[in-house]
């Protein structure tokens, strides 16, 4: 049982966050940490997480409550790290990795938080280092590639 200041304080930061409403959390540097938006009582459109310099780290969107759409990942340059699609949830759709010059590092398929389908990924300079295939979460295939595209090793399963 939790004691009644938890209780209090779960109450309170309950009530704080209306229904229909945007809810901004603060760093102690009076920056936002967190911007957040609510749609009967539950997250609703886009959520921005901040680095404490003020700079973007995430941005999610949600469906009632539930991560649907993008999601993506900052540096502290501002550099998109990652891309994530999601649905009810779930990881739906493609993930995308960057390098920190902006090249893809990697990019998969997802369906149902499983991977699905192609997963490629990069070297730095561009050409492609592997492909795999998976179904329902279950690696069958692989081919890698040396630097210059000649096919290193090739597995089926």
């Amino acid at each position: 049982m939790a004691s009644p200041e938890a209780f209090a304080q779960a109450q309170e930061a309950y009530e704080a966050v209306k229904p229909d409403s945007v809810s901004i959390y603060y760093f102690g540097n009076g920056k936002p940490r967190t911007i957040a938006t609510f749609r009967q009582g539950l997250l609703h459109g886009p959520t921005f997480e901040y680095h404490a310099s003020g700079q973007i780290n995430f941005i999610t969107h949600y469906y009632d409550g539930e991560k649907a759409g993008e999601q993506k990942l900052f540096d502290q340059a501002g550099r998109c790290l990652w891309v994530k699609t999601w649905q009810a949830d779930r990881m739906h759709g493609q993930e995308r990795r960057y390098y920190q010059d902006g090249q893809i590092q990697s990019r998969e398929e997802w369906r149902n938080n499983q991977k699905h389908g192609q997963s490629i990924f990069y070297y730095e300079l561009g050409s492609v280092a592997a492909e795999l295939e998976y179904q329902f979460g279950k690696q069958v295939s692989s081919t890698y590639y040396d630097q210059e595209g000649v096919i290193k090793k090739n597995f089926e399963d």
